[in-house]
C-alpha cells in the first residue's frame, strides 16, 4: 500500500509541476523537410504570421530534420519563452520569433479533487483490511479501493519521461 501511495504522490507532483507548451503548429514531414500542414485559431503560430507550406529550417539555430526535433524543442521551452523559428518560405529564407503558449488543458483542479478521493479510499480500504484480516469482505473491499485509487489517482501528464510510461499503463491497465 504504501509503494502505492508513493507512486500517488509522485503523479500528483509531477501533475502539478509539468506545463507543456505549443506553438500551435501540425508539423508534418514532407519531401522539402518539416512543414507547416495546418494552423490552429487563435495560436501563436497564427499571430506569428506562419503560413500552410512554410518548411521549418531551425529553432534557435538548432537544425530540425524531423518532427520529433520540434517536440523535443516545444518539451524544453517553458510557457511564454520566445523561440526563432527560421523559416523557408517561397525559396527565400525567413526568421519568426514565436511566442510558445501553454497548451490547453481541461478543468485541472479536477483531477486532484479526484485524486484526494482515490488517496483517501485507498488509506480507508487498507484500514478496514488492516482491523479485520481474516473477514474476506474485507479482502474485496480492499481490492475495490485499490481499483477506485488507481482509476481517480493515476493519469499521464504529457511529460512521457520513464515516471510517466508508468502513469500512463497504470491509468491504460
Amino acid at each position: 500500500m504504501s509503494v502505492l501511495l508513493c507512486l500517488g504522490a509522485a503523479n500528483i507532483a509531477t501533475r502539478a509541476t509539468w506545463h507543456e507548451v505549443e506553438d500551435g503548429v501540425l508539423w508534418t514531414a514532407g519531401g522539402g523537410g518539416v512543414v507547416v500542414s495546418e494552423i490552429a485559431r487563435r495560436s501563436p503560430a497564427e499571430s506569428a504570421g506562419l503560413k500552410a507550406g512554410d518548411v521549418l529550417i531551425a529553432i534557435d539555430d538548432h537544425p530540425v530534420q524531423d518532427t520529433a526535433d520540434v517536440v523535443a524543442i516545444l518539451h524544453a521551452s517553458h510557457r511564454d519563452q520566445t523561440l526563432r523559428y527560421t523559416m523557408l518560405r517561397l525559396g527565400t529564407r525567413e526568421v519568426i520569433d514565436l511566442r510558445v503558449a501553454p497548451v490547453p488543458t481541461g478543468p485541472g483542479a479536477l483531477y486532484f479533487v479526484l485524486a484526494a478521493v482515490g488517496i483517501f479510499t485507498l488509506v480507508v480500504g487498507g484500514a478496514v483490511r488492516l482491523r479485520r484480516p481474516r473477514d474476506p469482505a474485507t479482502l474485496h473491499f480492499f481490492w475495490m479501493a485499490v481499483a477506485f485509487f488507481g482509476v481517480f489517482t493515476f493519469s499521464f501528464s504529457g511529460r512521457l519521461d520513464r515516471l510517466d510510461w508508468v502513469f500512463y499503463w497504470a491509468d491504460a491497465v
